[in-house]
């Protein structure tokens, strides 16, 4: 008894050092950040993701792990340790990792045809998007007029694969892409100016690019110029219809979409998109995860959004509608979804916002905006079912009810696979 007394006071006193611990990775001979490294343990049950700046919270390892782990990033070599290792008399435990020794084959390089990639990319977006469905958990930021307005979500990124729009002004199936949160919170009452919410206009901006770039005919593409990232090599793109610059390496894997002239999608509620960078860090089946930035406005009531995302590790793939729809009715679900336009249950007051998990990415987030956001600042919170029915008095309150009950159902089935925050 007193053996795990002791046992049990240690583990309290290290866990309340770690939380104020960072681990960082850095190049071994250049000493500079690696960031969006990947953390994960022998059998890839979990991989947590390093932030923009090369670090990741002591906490949320322990919390998560308990045996020997692996640092990986493209183009260093794997880095296995011991969380014995992790020293709670330091602040920040560094790691260093090596880069691999790669040369360029200059002649390889000089033949690589950049039309037959292309055209290969073209067919890897048909066959892994146009079939697949995927989930990654992301973090995002919706900054309105401002920051006037602030809305923060922690969730599940749904994509269900590319949806070709039938005519200029098509309706786009709100349940092919959407973000469930699971956490969520707001600086003031939203209100309903659109059609499509923040989150669901991303699912369709990243719809319309890849369909776009999947389409497109070569003639339509201009081929900018190859470089080297460390040891990948790339090819830049131009779409000319949509002015959307595009890198793809040399595997085929896409890199880098930007754009900075305004892209219109010819949206019923007329949103004008008008910069965007969204970055991808490939994984061998999935186009994930992804780092976010995309400015855009809402012509009708003149407000302007800056939108930032980033994912926090790779799932594996999942065609989550099938899978889901062996657990409940998923098809009412998604019938909801689309009548009450996914809306989300704003709750500042959760215990997970004092967590140090989430006060860990709220820090890595605001730096990755470059936003001076004071988390001192007010949030409101009003629960999803009363704003629905105060917003439309005529709603049924037994459907709102009932797409909640859903709604829960189906975060309860995603946790059960491991896909929660």
């Amino acid at each position: 008894m007193k053996t795990n007394y002791c046992f049990i006071v240690w583990f309290y006193f290290f866990t309340s050092i770690a939380s104020a611990q960072t681990l960082k990775v850095i190049n071994a001979e250049t000493n500079e950040s690696v960031p969006f490294f990947h953390l994960f343990d022998s059998g890839k049950s979990k991989i947590l993701m390093g932030g923009p700046d090369g670090t990741l919270s002591v906490a949320d390892i322990l919390e998560n792990f308990s045996d020997s782990l692996f640092i990986s990033h493209i183009g260093y070599e794997t880095l296995r340790f011991s969380i014995t290792q992790l020293d709670i008399n330091k602040s920040e435990i560094q790691f260093r990792l090596r880069p691999l020794d790669f040369e360029l084959d200059q002649v390889s390089a000089g033949v690589l045809d950049e039309v037959e990639l292309f055209a290969r990319f073209q067919t890897k977006l048909k066959n892994k998007l146009g079939s697949n469905s995927w989930l990654v958990r992301v973090h995002s930021l919706d900054v309105v007029n401002g920051p006037s307005q602030v809305i923060e979500q922690y969730g599940l990124l749904g994509f269900g694969g590319l949806v070709e729009r039938k005519g200029k002004f098509g309706e786009f199936e709100k349940s092919n892409y959407f973000l469930l949160s699971e956490y969520a919170r707001r600086t003031k009452t939203a209100e309903r100016n659109g059609w499509f919410t923040s989150k669901d206009l991303i699912g369709i901006l990243l719809n319309e690019i890849l369909w776009s770039i999947q389409s497109s005919k070569m003639n339509k593409v201009e081929i900018l110029d190859s470089d080297r990232e460390k040891s990948t090599f790339f090819i830049s793109y131009k779409l000319k219809d949509l002015q959307l610059n595009i890198k793809i390496s040399e595997e085929a894997e896409l890199l880098e979409l930007s754009w900075e002239n305004s892209i219109s999608l010819n949206l019923a509620d007329k949103v004008k998109f008008e910069s965007g960078e969204i970055r991808f860090f490939p994984d061998s089946e999935l186009l994930v995860p992804i780092s976010l930035h995309v400015n855009f406005e809402r012509l009708d009531s003149q407000t302007k959004h800056q939108f930032f995302m980033l994912s926090s590790f790779i799932p594996s793939p999942l065609d989550y509608r099938a899978f889901l729809s062996e657990n409940y009715k998923l098809e009412d679900y998604y019938a909801l979804m689309g009548q009450l336009a996914n809306y989300d249950d704003f709750n500042s007051i959760s215990p997970f916002f004092e967590s140090s998990k989430a006060k860990f990415q709220a820090r890595k987030m605001l730096k990755f905006a470059g936003n001076p956001i004071d988390d001192s600042k007010l949030w409101e919170d009003e629960g999803a079912i009363e704003y629905i029915v105060r917003q439309n008095p005529g709603v049924d309150k037994e459907k709102v009810n009932e797409f909640y009950k859903y709604k829960g159902q189906l975060l309860d089935e995603l946790k059960k696979l491991g896909l929660r925050w």
